[in-house]
C-alpha cells in the first residue's frame, strides 16, 4: 500500500521550466515563481529562468515588485514563457 501511494505520488508532480520577462523583451531577474496555494516558490535568475517542482497545483503565481502579478494555469504543460 505504501508502495503505491508512493508511486502516484511521484506520478503527480510536475516540473515546469519557464522564462520570465518584462513588456520589451528583457529578463525579470529575481521575480518570485509561486505554486498557488503553497510555500513553494521560486525566483529566477540573471537570464530571468526559473524551474519549479509542483506538489498539487496547477497554477503559478508571479510577481516582482512594481509590476502587475499573475497567475499561469500550467496543467499539461513543461515550459512556460511569461510577460510582465
Amino acid at each position: 500500500m505504501a508502495l503505491f501511494t508512493l508511486i502516484v505520488g511521484s506520478l503527480s508532480a510536475q516540473t515546469i521550466k519557464g522564462n520570465v520577462k518584462d513588456s520589451n523583451g528583457e529578463a525579470v531577474i529575481g521575480a518570485t515563481v509561486l505554486e498557488k496555494g503553497t510555500k513553494n516558490a521560486v525566483v529566477t535568475d540573471i537570464d530571468g529562468n526559473f524551474s519549479i517542482k509542483l506538489s498539487s497545483s496547477n497554477e503559478l503565481q508571479f510577481s516582482y515588485i512594481g509590476m502587475k502579478p499573475q497567475t499561469v494555469n500550467v496543467a499539461g504543460k513543461s515550459s512556460v514563457t511569461v510577460t510582465m
